[in-house]
Parts: structure tokens; C-alpha cells; sequence
């Protein structure tokens, strides 16, 4: 291209050799392109005499895009922030550029016990409540089902829209749909089982160490503002499958009184959806981020070479942005594939706790409660409980509780399946069951013995 004109020559190296097309003709034929095309489209017309911009006045746009279910919630503060500020007067839609009017599209869909219905294809058409020179025109263009495309239209000397678009965000954030509430990363509502510490047994400590750095820090997040102290945690559960993980954090979300954020692998999908969370979390702060067995994630090992997944987390937990008001929780079974700049570094996973095999005490409280829960009820149901503990050593509680299943299977098949629950579960039923349960854990290679890996003993200790 020439250096020496506001709109250059092209130069093109074509098969006969090098030649140049007119910038200014090309600048032309561009702007004389889009203004066939607004002509020509009905839609733009409507906007364009709806706005009805003064002289020397242009129509400004400005547009937002959404690619998954969180359009719901967004399109959502939108509307409710414009039928704030402004009066709605009309709805319009057509069909492409054909001028064919159609019928405006609503998406009707449910998230917890709110009924939602946004906008979907179609252009609203407000006027100011305290001016009516000041209009605009929202435009909503589906690509997908929740791909959709929002466009602005206002003249700028009448319509602050970095003001507008403020105010969205705020209600967004603070008054939306999803502050305070307890989703996946799909933007669907948790369904928790009402679920308190006595289900679940952790041992040495533990749970007073959940409570303190994930409940009785939220409710005291206002003292750690303006301090030199961090205003975020982070907790990395470590243990064997069926230890009791996922149940810990299923009593964590349900404990907690804020916005609860739970991720695992299917809501990973590509780089920048955890960095997509994050950005939601601060913003919908104080917010539980938890995300299962993150060793599934992929990319956050560096021992077969760097990943940008590695490094997105990384930042995410301690980078440039504070995470002030947000605490990661996290799980996996297998620490080993953690890189160490992840496990090792204070800021990022504060405290390392690990939950493994129920020692013979926890087995026989474990037990005890499964079977309490019974339809029936257990001849010498402690006694029977200290027995079986002292045959499974190495059992997670997942196992414990198949015993239970199984047994209590058994005991049905030999009552002939009564249907009134008049007859007891044996001895005799449980040691059946154990037998099976032993096979079946001796097949999948898992035999009772301590784990094989253990991690350095200067990553064992708490931190904080």
C-alpha cells in the first residue's frame, strides 16, 4: 500500500503481474454497498424512523454477544432495566431483508422456580419517560437457541450508553437471576438434598478446618477489606474415590448463604471457559466456586509439556484480577497429575486436605448410620457394625454403603420379598454380602492396601 494518501492504493500481485485498485474508489463502493443494504432493509428503516436523528445527527449501534444459557438471565436485567428507564412502545420483527413482517419469538424456559420469557427475535422500540426526543431500538438476533446477538440503536447526543449498559451490568450482578443462587456451569439450578455434617464422618479435625476457611470466612469477609490480608481462599480436597469428597462439598454448598458456582469436566469445554467462571463468580461475589475432580480438566500437568489450561488456571486463581469475595473449592483423586505451581503455592489452594480410607472408628459410626437408615431393622445392629469394620480396612465409604445394599438385598431374596418389613437383616446376610463386595473390589484390582501414592510430606501440611 502507498503511505502518501488517507485511502491508499491496493496493490494486487495478479497472474499477469502487479497492479492497484483505487482506495477512494474502493472507500465508495463500500459505503454506497451499505446504504443499498439499510435501504433495502425494512427493519433498519423502522429503526432509522423511529430514532428520527437531527441534522448532522448519526444512528450509533452498539452490540453484545451471548453463546449459552446465561442469555437468560442476561436478557433478563435487560429488559427489566429499559422498562425501567423507559416506556416500551412497540414490538416489530421481519423476516430477513424481504420485508415479510413475522411474528416476534420468545424464549419460555425455567431456571429454579422463576418461569422466564425473553426475548428471542425481535426489536423493541422505547421512549424515554422524562424525554421523549431520546429513543432507542434493542434488536435481537438468534444465531442458535441461546447464541444471540443484541444490537443498540441511539444517537449519541441523546442516549449515555456506557451509562446504560452500567446500569445492566449492575442489575445483573447484584439483582439478577443468578446472585445468590446454586448452579452448574450448564446454568442450571442445583438440586441439593437438605444435608448437614451428620452425613458425612471426617475425621482429625477436618471439618472444623472446612467450616473455617469456607463458612466462617464468607460471614466475615468485611474484615478482611482495606487489610493486607487476601480476601479470597482456596481449598483442595485430596482423597481415594468414595472417601467422602463429593459429599463434603454437597454439605459445603448446602451450608453456605451466597452465589454457589459448580463445575465439573462436561462444563469445560474449551481454553477460556475457565476464565469465563471466574469473570462470573467476581462478578456475582461472594460466590463458592467448586469444581470436581480437576484433575479430569486436562492440560494441568506440566510434565508432558505446557498447556494453555495450566496457565489460564494459574491466573484465574492469582493473576492480574482480584478474587476478592470468591472461594475455590476443588476435588480430585489424583493429586500426582496436579501441577505443583497449582498445589504447591498458597494463593492459589491455601490448604490441602486429605480425605482418605475411614480409620476402624469412622467405619463403624459409617456403618452404624447406613444401617439405622434401614426399612428393617438389623439384629445386633453395633455389634454387627464392629464386625464388619474390622474386615474392611481400607473400605472408602462408598463401599461401606454397598455392603449395607447388598446385604439388605440378600436379606430380601431369603424373606421371598416380603412386602410388610416385619423380618430383621442377619449376620449371615452381611457376610455374604462382604464376600461379594471383597471379589468385586479383588477383579477391579483394587485389593485393601494403603494407597501407592503419597504425596511429599511438606504438601501434606495445612496451610494458614
Amino acid at each position: 500500500m502507498s503511505e502518501s494518501s488517507d485511502t491508499p492504493n491496493i496493490l494486487i500481485d495478479g497472474p499477469s503481474g502487479e497492479f492497484s485498485i483505487c482506495g477512494e474508489s474502493i472507500k465508495r463502493t463500500a459505503a454506497f454497498v451499505t446504504e443499498q443494504v439499510q435501504r433495502h432493509d425494512p427493519m433498519f428503516q423502522q429503526i432509522s424512523e423511529w430514532i428520527q436523528p437531527g441534522v448532522g445527527e448519526q444512528i450509533e449501534s452498539k452490540q453484545k454477544d451471548f453463546n449459552n444459557r446465561s442469555y437468560l438471565m442476561w436478557a433478563s436485567s435487560i429488559v427489566h432495566v429499559l422498562e425501567d428507564r423507559y416506556t416500551l412502545i412497540r414490538t416489530d420483527s421481519f423476516s430477513g431483508h424481504s420485508g415479510a413482517r413475522a411474528s416476534p419469538v420468545y424464549l419460555h424456559e425455567s431456571f429454579g422456580e422463576h418461569n422466564l420469557r425473553v426475548p428471542h427475535r425481535m426489536t423493541l422500540f422505547f421512549e424515554s419517560s422524562d424525554d421523549e426526543s431520546e429513543r432507542i431500538a434493542v434488536s435481537f438476533y438468534p444465531y442458535d437457541k441461546w447464541d444471540v446477538e443484541l444490537r443498540f440503536h441511539y444517537c449519541h447526543g441523546h442516549t449515555d450508553f456506557t451509562r446504560l449498559w452500567t446500569e445492566i451490568e449492575y442489575h445483573f450482578s447484584r439483582h439478577g437471576l443468578l446472585k445468590g443462587a446454586k448452579f452448574n456451569g450448564n446454568y442450571d439450578m442445583l438440586k441439593l438434598d437438605e444435608i448437614d455434617w451428620g452425613s458425612v464422618v471426617l475425621g482429625d479435625g477436618k471439618r472444623q478446618l472446612i467450616e473455617r476457611n469456607v463458612i466462617g470466612f464468607l460471614n466475615n469477609l468485611d474484615r478482611f477489606s482495606g487489610t493486607s490480608l487476601r480476601a479470597s481462599r482456596g481449598l483442595l480436597l485430596v482423597g481415594p474415590p468414595g472417601t467422602g469428597k463429593t459429599l463434603t462439598c454437597r454439605v459445603v454448598m448446602s451450608q453456605v448463604d451466597c452465589t454457589v458456582m459448580y463445575i465439573t469436566r462436561d462444563h469445560i469445554r474449551a481454553v477460556g471457559d475457565i476464565d469465563d467462571m471466574y469473570k462470573l463468580a467476581r462478578r456475582l461475589a461472594p460466590t463458592l466456586l467448586v469444581f470436581e475432580d480437576i484433575d479430569t480438566l486436562g492440560g494441568l500437568d506440566r510434565t508432558e509439556g505446557d498447556h494453555p489450561g495450566l496457565g489460564e488456571f494459574l491466573n484465574c486463581l492469582s493473576g492480574v484480577e482480584s478474587n476478592d469475595g470468591v472461594i475455590t473449592l476443588a476435588t480430585t483423586n489424583y493429586p500426582q497429575k496436579l501441577d505443583w505451581a497449582l498445589t504447591d503455592r498458597p494463593g492459589r489452594f491455601d490448604m490441602r486436605l486429605d480425605i482418605d480410607y475411614p480409620d476402624t472408628e469412622d467405619r463403624v459410626e459409617i456403618l452404624e448410620r447406613y444401617l439405622s437408615g434401614l426399612p428393617v431393622k438389623v439384629k445386633e445392629l453395633n455389634k454387627n457394625a464392629t464386625k464388619i469394620a474390622k474386615r474392611t480396612d481400607g473400605y472408602s465409604g462408598a463401599y461401606l454403603q454397598e455392603i449395607v445394599q447388598s446385604a439388605y438385598l440378600g436379606g430380601l431374596e431369603r424373606n421371598n420379598y416380603a412386602k410388610e418389613n416385619k423380618w430383621k437383616v442377619l449376620w449371615e446376610d452381611f457376610d455374604t454380602a462382604l464376600t461379594v463386595v471383597e471379589r468385586m473390589r479383588g477383579a477391579s484390582g483394587r485389593v485393601i492396601e494403603p494407597r501407592t501414592y503419597k504425596a511429599p510430606e511438606h504438601v501434606n501440611a495445612h496451610y494458614g
